[in-house]
């Protein structure tokens, strides 16, 4: 049996404002349900604090969007304001995002083939 080559993807976090609370990521393969929908998600992690600037993921060959939420009150959702605005930091794997709209899946998708290393700001 042959095992699909895995590649470490390294996150490097800008604007993580402490490291309380935790560090959700959801990896799409796809576009359904990006960025929100972690149910549709091809995985998902949760770093517990401390939370770290730099962190490492292992995936095989493929197109992904990563979706990333730093739920400062550990409750595993991002809180959001009346009108939908989050509340809590977030980012996405390109950081191609908008202030009235959510994030674009086709915008943020990159395809693994190496190693590779996703500079992420925080919003």
């Amino acid at each position: 049996m042959v095992m699909a080559q895995k590649h470490t993807v390294t996150i490097k976090l800008s604007n993580l404002s402490s490291k309380k609370g935790q560090l959700l990521i959801s990896i799409f393969n796809k576009e359904t349900g990006f960025p929100e929908n972690n149910k549709a998600a091809f995985s998902t992690l949760v770093f517990k604090e401390p939370l770290r600037n730099s962190l490492h993921l292992f995936l095989p060959n493929g197109t992904y969007a990563l979706a990333f939420v730093h739920d400062k009150n550990n409750n595993n959702k991002m809180d959001k304001k009346l009108f939908g605005a989050p509340t809590e930091p977030y980012g996405v794997s390109l950081n191609k995002t908008y202030l009235i709209k959510a994030p674009e899946f086709e915008e943020n998708k990159f395809t693994l083939l190496r190693d590779t290393t996703l500079n992420i700001i925080l919003k």
